[in-house]
Parts: structure tokens; sequence; C-alpha cells
């Protein structure tokens, strides 16, 4: 993990909760606002590479003030109290169940209410226009200073309906994660896709490639590199290049010819490759070998094993075992 694997914070110390935010977006000082040196701060904290999630939450309220900006960009979700950001002479208010995204250039301050709780993602700019390039074309101007309030219902519009509980069980399960580089890159595509849709929604407009014909046989490509690359993690972009088309094109290859997307395929690959494995007896327990294909929640995982091969993993190892 790249961020000290885990952060967990009880502070009343300013200097710490300052170093803490800025390991994560940019510099930045933490200032009391209840007329004392004192800031009552928890967060949860787990990140890899450029990219960081968490939750956080202030019983005293306090203010940041940035002192040194980050190329970042950052989506909180409000799960109680209130959040203010200021900056380039505009003030933006978020309540409890609205959420804000922001470039981290845009914001001064950042004001946090009594009693105040959100979940929140970020990552760099860098990523952020790497997968807007890859999955929509070129974008129409620069994400730089974006910064809008959304409600919560548009990020369940997007991609991601669960959103806060994703988040829940990546904290939970930081351990796990770390066997589960599949699960990771997932997890970045998909707030990375809420982001990216976010801005254009609230208008930074992007363009579309121009998309060769997809055909069958560029499906049957893919699913012979999803095959192969299945237990690394691969995304629907590294499909998409090995094929030689673009992200939209293999989309619309599978959405024509399937009715299913590039990534539900992948992950049934995955699936099928942990019941392979859990059949042959190649694994030490399920948690792990589930961990390694890609799968952390161990419900979700019961479900979808359950309904493609009529047993769930345990029945699988005990059968195998006897």
């Amino acid at each position: 993990m790249g961020l000290s694997g885990r952060l967990h914070i009880t502070s009343r110390n300013a200097d710490i909760v300052s170093e803490t935010i800025t390991s994560l977006v940019s510099g930045c000082r933490a200032i009391p606002t209840k007329g004392s040196d004192i800031i009552d701060y928890q967060g949860d904290f787990i990140g890899w590479s450029d990219f960081a999630l968490g939750e956080a939450s202030t019983a005293s309220g306090f203010a940041l003030e940035t002192t040194a900006y980050g190329e970042r960009m950052i989506c909180a979700v409000s799960a109680k109290g209130h959040l203010v950001y200021a900056g380039q002479g505009r003030e933006l208010v978020t309540g409890s169940g609205e959420v804000v995204i922001a470039d981290s250039q845009s914001i001064e301050t950042a004001r946090f209410s009594e009693n105040y709780a959100q979940y929140f993602v970020t990552t760099s700019m860098r990523s952020i226009e790497g997968y807007v390039r890859e999955h929509f074309g070129k974008a129409n101007r620069s994400f730089s200073g974006s910064c809008a309030v959304l409600p919560r219902t548009h990020l369940a519009a997007v991609s991601l309906s669960g959103f806060t509980p994703l988040i829940n069980m990546l904290l939970a399960e930081k351990e796990l994660l770390k066997l589960s580089p599949i699960t990771m890159r997932r997890c970045q595509d998909a707030f990375l896709e809420i982001i990216a849709s976010s801005l254009s929604a609230n208008g930074v407009f992007l363009g579309r490639k121009n998309d060769p014909l997809s055909s069958s046989r560029n499906l049957r490509e893919a699913e012979d590199f999803m095959r192969q690359h299945a237990r690394e993690p691969i995304g629907v972009a590294e499909v998409a290049q090995a094929v030689g088309i673009s992200v939209r094109s293999l989309q619309l290859a599978y959405k024509r010819y399937t009715g299913i997307t590039p990534l539900a395929r992948l992950q049934r690959f995955r699936l099928e490759g942990l019941h392979a494995d859990l059949d042959a007896g190649l694994a030490e327990n399920v948690r792990t070998a589930a961990a390694a294909w890609g799968f952390v929640s161990g419900a979700r995982l019961n479900r979808q094993y359950l309904e493609a091969f009529g047993e769930t993993p345990a029945d699988t190892v005990k059968r195998v075992t006897r």
C-alpha cells in the first residue's frame, strides 16, 4: 500500500491533522474554530499509487488553510454536518447527502462544521486526465479549477450506487485488500468513472473518439486476452489496447454481440478461475484464493458463485477434501 497501509487517528493536535491531510491531498494547516487549540478528529484511510479513499469526522469542527497546492481531484460525500470550500472568489457549501467534486488547486480554505462526517476519494489530475482520454476522448477544456456540488443521487446515476458501502467494505478489509491488486484496480477505475462522468455532467464536455467499426473478431480477441490475463490487475483499457480498438468500440462490440459489458465478462472469467483453483485443491483457503482473483466481499462472492456453479466456495472445498 502506498499510504503506509493504515492510518487511524484520533487527535487533539492540529499539527497531526495537518500532516495527515497533507499526505492525502496537498499542503495545509489545520485551524481550530472554537477559540481553543483543540481539534477532535478521526480518520480512517487507505491508499495505493496516487489514489486514496476513506472516511473522516470531527466533533469539534475545524478549518483547513491551504499552504501548498497539489494537483489532485477530491470527491467528498458528506454524511453528517456541512462543509464549506472557499477559493477563486466563491464559496461552495455541501450538506448531508451532497457531494463536492473539486480540483485541489481551486480550494483556499475548507471549513468543517461541528459533528461533521464524510466519505472521500482523491486521486491525481494525471490519473483523471488519462482515464478521460482512454474512455471518453479528449476533454473540450481543462479540469483544472473544477469545483461543483452535486446531489448524492447523481453518483448512483453515474455508475456506483454503493459508493459509501464500498468504502466501508474496503476499509474493513484493508489487510485482505493488500492481497488483491485486482480489487484495487477495479475500485480505482470505478471512482475515476464517477469523477470523470460527474465533471462531464457539470459542463466539462467530453469529446468522443472516432471509433472503428467493432466486429465479432474483436470480441474473440478480447475474450482470448481476458482468459489469459484474468488473474492480473487489468481493466477494460488494457483489453481494448490488446485488441487494437478504443474502449468505446470494445463496449459497443460487447453490447452488440453479447448484451453484457466487457467488465462483466472479465469478472466471469475470474469467477471461473477461482472455481478451477478450488476444484483442483490448489488453494490454502477460500478467503486468500478469492482475494487473489479480485473478490473481497464474501457475501457477494457466495451469491455469484452459487448462481454460477450450484454450490458455495466452501462447498467446493469440502467436496474436494473429502
